[in-house]
Formats: C-alpha cells, structure tokens, sequence
C-alpha cells in the first residue's frame, strides 16, 4: 500500500507539471510561484528580501531571476540607493505570464472544488500537512 501510495503522489506531481507547462509554458513550479509572489510587491524587493519570504537561500533566488531573466520575465537591477543591493523586477512579459498564471489557477481551483468533496480534500491536507512535518517524516497521523 505505501509503494501505491508514494506512486500516486508522483503520479500527482507529473500530472500538475504537465498541466501547467501545457497551460502556461516552459516554466517550473518555483519559477511560477516566484513570479506569483513578486507581483504582490508595490516596490520591487531586494533578493534578499525575496529569499526571506520564499524561505530559501539568496543563491536560490539568484539563480531563479537569472533563468527568468533568460524568458524576459525579471530584472535584477541595482538599487539606486544602495548599489550592493539588487533589486528584482518584474517585466511587462513576466506580469502578463503571471496573469496568465492567476488565470489558469483559478480555473484549476474551480475544478477541484466542483469535483473533490471538502472531507476529502481535508483528509488531503492532513496527509500532507503529516508527510512535511518534522523534515519529511510522518510523526503523527490520525484520519
């Protein structure tokens, strides 16, 4: 049961990569949720900044804006105030991919919630929510 288990969530994983690469292009799920995060900013933030709210490492964000840099989708810029700093800027073909973006997740968002009943989709989390405590170990589980 647990290899159908783990096979399902990969099948999961595949499933949602195809579909959004399929609606919205070449991108991965961290460049599109990256994008997504740095439209809700009124001033463009430092990478440093942006490594905080994305929780993960400067070198990690640096590398994202440089490959969204290659689709014309950010610019990191040097801060006017500050030129250590670098700032990351979203272009006019990077917010209408994020559009796009809002677009097809809210169509997705809808599916799911016509077709996956809310006991079920609680029941999801919880399953999750156990398999991400505790650095990908399941400490407590209860249905």
């Amino acid at each position: 049961m647990v290899e159908d288990f783990i096979d399902s969530l990969e099948r999961l994983h595949e499933r949602v990569e195809d579909e959004n690469r399929a609606a919205i292009g070449p991108y991965t799920g961290r460049q599109l949720m990256m994008m997504a995060a740095l439209a809700t900013y009124e001033n463009p933030p430092t990478l440093g900044e942006f490594a905080d709210r994305l929780r993960c490492s400067y070198q990690n964000v640096r590398v994202l804006v440089s490959l969204l840099e290659d689709h014309g989708c950010t610019l990191a810029q040097q801060d006017p105030n500050d030129g250590r700093r670098l700032r990351i800027v979203l272009t006019d073909e990077g917010r209408e991919l994020t559009s796009r973006v809002k677009k097809h997740l809210d169509g997705v968002q809808a599916r799911y919630a016509e077709a996956i009943p809310e006991e079920d989709m609680t029941a999801f989390v919880r399953v999750v929510d156990a398999i991400l405590e505790e650095d990908g170990y399941i400490m407590t589980f209860e249905l």
